[in-house]
């Protein structure tokens, strides 16, 4: 199912064309796919070319994650928070029977189809987010948002990264006054409440010492990651 959709994903929405980056992010990905609770699925990474921060996945083990969230991250622990929730709703199967009725209709193919063709040429680069909100993450309950959080802790502990990170991103983004519309997409799929963060912290406060520094494969892609875009936006 995850397949069908990722081929649809991949055909239509603009990927960054630059292969090092996507190894780099790829790289990211799987330190922590391997700690998730479905290790045993083939992860997949791909870093879309969109100024919109977002990330989103679909059931499979297939995580989209935009060049506007990952420019827009101090650390490449607040990456990996970012790609700890994603493999969460993965591992937790968050939405799929709901997403499975949908494919076995149409819908979600429909869907696809309005989302890419039902605009104008341009439209795509401002709108592909919603294929986010339309195929899956949407479909998340307050409930899944929390348990995907908390999950994410658990793995970015287990990767090495510093589990802080996640409230650290999500405070970022809640607090980007410069670009509002750049970060609402985030929000729209990934829903802040009071409650939510408040259940962050919680978690954080019982937590023992983190990790002082990243793994050391992981900065280094992340660095790529930096160095490649910066490369790719002062060549536009």
């Amino acid at each position: 199912m995850g397949a069908e959709i990722d081929v649809q994903v991949r055909a239509q929405a603009p990927l960054v064309p630059d292969t090092a980056a996507q190894r780099a992010l790829q790289t990211l990905g799987a330190r922590l796919a391997r700690v998730s609770d479905r290790p045993e699925l083939p992860y997949r990474f791909a870093l879309l070319d969109l100024p919109q921060a977002n990330a989103f996945a679909v059931p499979g083990g297939f995580v989209y994650v935009t060049r506007g969230l990952i420019q827009r991250t101090a650390t490449v622990d607040e990456l990996a928070a970012a790609l700890a929730h994603e493999i969460a709703h993965v591992a937790a199967r968050h939405g799929v029977e709901r997403l499975e009725r949908e494919l076995r209709t149409g819908l979600v193919v429909q869907g696809l189809y309005r989302l890419f063709f039902g605009g104008e040429p341009d439209w795509l680069a401002h709108r592909a987010l919603e294929i986010g909100a339309a195929l899956w993450t949407a479909r998340h309950s307050r409930q899944d948002e929390q348990e995907a959080d908390r999950l994410a802790l658990a793995y970015l502990a287990r990767a090495g990264f510093d589990p802080r990170a996640l409230a650290r991103l999500l405070r970022r983004l809640a607090a980007d006054g410069d670009e509002p519309a750049a970060v609402e997409a985030w929000f729209a799929t990934h829903p802040l409440t009071r409650d939510r963060l408040a259940a962050i912290d919680a978690a954080l406060a019982q937590r023992s010492p983190q990790p002082t520094a990243p793994p050391p494969d992981a900065a280094a892609a992340y660095a790529t990651l930096r160095r490649r875009l910066a490369a790719q936006a002062a060549a536009r």
